[in-house]
C-alpha cells in the first residue's frame, strides 16, 4: 500500500452539511452531492540541474497542469505550467519544467489541477534541491542584455497582438531574466528580430539563447544569428548562425574573439514558422 507521501494529498471538496437534532440521535444531511476527489500520484522532481528541474505527476482524473513553487513552504509565489498543454486542456499525465532556478537552493512545490467542472485541487507540499553550479566561469561575467543593466529594446519585428514591449508577449520579456515569461511575435516566422541598445560599448564574450515554442511544434527558432554595425557604410558584421533546435535548452555560445558593440540585433535564420520569439536572450561581458 502506498504511503501518504507517495500518493500525495487527496483533496476532497465537500458539500455544505446541515446538522439536526442533538446527542446520539443527531443526523447529518448534505445540501449537495460530494464532488469526486482528485488524487495526485507519483509526485516527483527529475532532471534536476543547477538552474532547471522537471516536476512530474499523475492525476486520477483529467485536470489542467500547474505547479506552485517557491523558497518557503508557506510562500509558493511562482507558478509553472506544462508547456505542451493549453490553459483549458486536461490530462492525466503531467510534466512541468521549472525554469530559472538558483543553484544549490532548496525549493518547495505542490501540484495544482483544475477539473473540467472547475474544481481545483492541490497535492502535498514537497521539496527538492538544485545542484551546485558546475562552473565558476560565470562569476566574472555579467549578462548585459538584462534590463537591469540599462539595456533597452530599440526595435522589434513585432509583438503578439500588438503588445507594448513591457507587456505580456512583448520584446522586453526576452531580456528580463525570467524563463517563465517570453517574447512572441505576431506571426513573423523566419523574419523575427530584436535589436538591443546596451547603453554603452560592451565587450561580449558569449551569447545565450532559448527559443519559445507552441504546443503544436510551431514558433521554434532553430537557428539564430547576431548582427552588429547594421546600416554602417562598411556593412554589417554577421556572427553565426548558431543552432538552437531544442526549445527546452538554454544554449550558450562563446564568441571568439569577443565582440565590442553597443547596438546588437538578434535575428532568426530558420524556424518552424508562426509566432516565433524567445524565452531568454543573454549577452555576457566582463565589463558589466
Amino acid at each position: 500500500m502506498l504511503t501518504r507521501s507517495e500518493w500525495g494529498l487527496v483533496v476532497v471538496a465537500t458539500a455544505a452539511m446541515i446538522v439536526t437534532g442533538c446527542g446520539s440521535d443527531s443526523t447529518v444531511q448534505s445540501t449537495a452531492d460530494i464532488t469526486q476527489q482528485v488524487e495526485f500520484l507519483n509526485l516527483r522532481v527529475e532532471e534536476i540541474s543547477s538552474g532547471r528541474a522537471v516536476a512530474r505527476f499523475t492525476t486520477s482524473l483529467p485536470t489542467t497542469c500547474e505547479v506552485e513553487y517557491g523558497l518557503a513552504s508557506s510562500d509558493l509565489n511562482l507558478v509553472a505550467q506544462d508547456p505542451t498543454m493549453g490553459p483549458v486542456e486536461y490530462s492525466l499525465d503531467h510534466d512541468v519544467p521549472l525554469e530559472g532556478l538558483v543553484a544549490d537552493t532548496t525549493y518547495f512545490w505542490r501540484a495544482r489541477g483544475t477539473t473540467e467542472d472547475a474544481m481545483t485541487f492541490f497535492s502535498d507540499t514537497l521539496s527538492f534541491r538544485t545542484e551546485a553550479s558546475s562552473t565558476t566561469m560565470d562569476a566574472a561575467l555579467v549578462n548585459v542584455a538584462h534590463l537591469d543593466q540599462g539595456t533597452i529594446v530599440m526595435s522589434v519585428s513585432s509583438n503578439f497582438g500588438g503588445a507594448r514591449n513591457d507587456q505580456t508577449w512583448g520584446a522586453s520579456k526576452a531580456v528580463d531574466g525570467e524563463m517563465s515569461s517570453e517574447w512572441a511575435t505576431n506571426g513573423d516566422g523566419d523574419a523575427a528580430s530584436l535589436t538591443l541598445d546596451l547603453g554603452s560599448d560592451r565587450s561580449l564574450s558569449s551569447f545565450g539563447f532559448r527559443s519559445r515554442r507552441m504546443p503544436d511544434g510551431s514558433s521554434i527558432i532553430t537557428r539564430v544569428r547576431l548582427v552588429i554595425n547594421e546600416g554602417a557604410v562598411e556593412g554589417a558584421t554577421i556572427i553565426g548562425p548558431f543552432d538552437t533546435p531544442d526549445p527546452d535548452v538554454l544554449y550558450r555560445f562563446d564568441l571568439e574573439p569577443p565582440v565590442s558593440t553597443r547596438v546588437i540585433t538578434i535575428e532568426a535564420v530558420t524556424t518552424t514558422g508562426g509566432n516565433t520569439g524567445a524565452r531568454e536572450i543573454q549577452l555576457f561581458s566582463t565589463d558589466g
